[in-house]
């Protein structure tokens, strides 16, 4: 838990502070975990971690999970229930160490996730155009969207970290790249009239860069200079709105380039008990 406010390290975003959720490196020393879980409506999870080396100076780890649920929401308009949830996430990592001072780990990650249940919502107090014979949900559970619920999502990418031991301090190059690709059908009107449904296709490419060089921790004074570079691309490809308040059929295509430099400096002195911190960060 990295406290805040402040964005001078973390980033933009991050004024109140942030969570940092670090996985677990590949290990020589051989390591491997394993869960398995089942509960209602067919709810299996399955969960993986193996670890080890392949040499005095590379380790390797892998880590899986998959789960999988059955439907537990009525769909009154075609029948049967709202397809189930299914998920698939994998994560590699190599870590070499050719000499006692620099460090390299490359890693990658794959996530499949196919889950309509956060789009299956319908009204449950009454709606817009509801008469006497109307579909009508008698629970949360019940959903009477004429549009199928979908939500799709793919994300794959993969990073290269090096750190190099200076002595006096450290010298850390993080390079990475990230693909996501989501894939959803939605009811807008929560009504079984096709008054607005959206089907949204968006896709998001990230490249980013980081450079730091920090002190260790001997002595009063501690200090951080580092840079960062980002660049991104995203699409809506398209976003499709349909029904009578949409005209009909409208497909919406939609670009956004990204692009992002910061520089950034911090130091930390300590009397003792006390300490002052102060920094600086360009974006």
């Amino acid at each position: 838990v990295l406290a805040g406010p402040q964005g001078t390290l973390f980033g933009r975003n991050t004024t109140g502070g942030a969570i940092r959720i670090t996985t677990r490196a590949p290990s020589f020393t051989p390591t491997a975990t394993m869960s398995a879980s089942y509960g209602r409506f067919d709810a299996l999870n399955l969960r993986g971690f193996l670890s080890g080396p392949i040499s005095d100076k590379v380790a390797v780890s892998v880590a899986s999970n998959y789960s999988r649920q059955d439907g537990y929401i009525n769909d009154l308009v075609r029948g049967g229930k709202i397809d189930g949830a299914k998920r698939f996430a994998i994560r590699g990592a190599i870590l070499f160490q050719p000499t006692d001072r620099l460090d390299i780990t490359v890693s990658g990650d794959y996530l499949r996730n196919d889950d309509p249940t956060g789009a299956a919502v319908s009204a449950l107090n009454g709606y817009f155009g509801q008469t006497a014979t109307s579909l009508v949900p008698r629970s949360p559970r019940d959903y009477i969207g004429s549009i199928k619920p979908a939500q799709n999502v793919l994300q794959a990418g993969g990073s290269l970290k090096a750190v190099y031991d200076l002595g006096f301090g450290s010298l850390m190059a993080l390079t990475a790249y990230r693909h996501t690709r989501i894939n959803s059908a939605i009811e807008v009107d929560r009504t079984p009239d096709q008054l607005i449904d959206l089907t949204d296709h968006r896709l998001v490419n990230v490249f980013s860069q980081e450079l730091q060089l920090s002190s260790n921790d001997d002595g009063p004074f501690t200090w951080l200079i580092g840079g960062y570079y980002s660049d991104s691309d995203a699409a809506y490809s398209p976003v499709t709105l349909i029904g009578s308040l949409a005209g009909g059929s409208t497909a919406i295509y939609n670009k956004a380039k990204s692009t992002i430099y910061a520089g950034f400096v911090n130091g930390t002195y300590k009397f003792g008990d006390f300490e002052v911190t102060g920094g600086l960060r360009y974006n």
